[in-house]
């Protein structure tokens, strides 16, 4: 028996083949690749969950990256000079 097919069974309401397909995803993945696919699967959970509501909210496309020429003053004080 494989480490993977010993995976493989453990994973509980997942029928053969997808025990299986799923093993062979997480196979050789290292902590923080695993924590991403983690909250990936508990994203798409929240998302079947809600209905597929939040799919419907449009994502805003991203800013263009342009070169700004002004500059910003970032100015602080406190009343009693110890903040």
């Amino acid at each position: 028996m494989t480490s993977q097919t010993a995976l493989a069974q453990l994973l509980g309401p997942l029928d053969a083949e997808r025990s299986e397909l799923v093993a062979r995803v997480v196979e050789g993945l290292d902590a923080p690749s695993l924590q991403w696919l983690s909250g990936f699967a508990a994203g798409v959970a929240f998302e079947r969950a809600q209905g597929g509501r939040s799919a419907a909210v449009a994502l805003p496309a991203p800013a263009s990256r342009t070169e700004s020429q002004a500059r910003l003053a970032v100015i602080y004080g406190s009343q009693t000079g110890n903040g």
